[in-house]
């Protein structure tokens, strides 16, 4: 026969159809297309077991009996409300509640009596003075002593 070999899209088509590979007369004259169908067929084969023995090796797997130690639902219910208490305990036992005081109406007090002569008076003599009496300068007998000469006691703004 001539160089007339199977195209890739023919032998895809055999491989997945097993009566045309029988059936086709190509295979039967041609050894080098015969060969390479046969390899590819072995390939095919050996990676549809690969995959058939993964499958199971996952389906065991995901299929895994359920453990016998499992804890119960109550001991949950137990630890969710331990673990409540523990929480809320400090914030109940230094919660101090609000203390309502007792708001008691002022003692009203006796105020005295100044008369307007008397405030007439201090106001004249804080207003006679032209320098107040906390910014006077020192007496000789408050000052220490000074050997440059002596602070005259008081001094009068004019």
């Amino acid at each position: 026969m001539n160089n007339d070999h199977l195209t890739v899209e023919q032998m895809e088509a055999l491989l997945s159809n097993p009566e045309l590979r029988e059936r086709s007369r190509h295979l039967q004259i041609c050894g080098l297309c015969s060969e390479e169908c046969e390899s590819l067929h072995a390939v095919l084969c050996d990676l549809r077991a690969g995959v058939i023995a993964s499958s199971e090796v996952h389906r065991r797997l995901a299929v895994m009996p359920e453990r016998a130690y499992r804890t119960p639902r109550a001991l949950w219910s137990l630890v969710a409300a331990a673990a409540l208490l523990c929480a809320a305990a400090p914030v109940a036992l230094h919660h101090k509640p609000a203390h309502v005081a007792v708001v008691q109406p002022p003692v009203l007090q006796a105020q005295a009596a100044v008369s307007d002569d008397q405030l007439m008076s201090d106001v004249q003599q804080d207003l006679s003075s032209s320098v107040p009496q906390g910014l006077l300068p020192l007496t000789a007998n408050d000052a220490p002593t000074q050997s440059t000469g002596s602070i005259s006691s008081s001094k009068e703004n004019e």
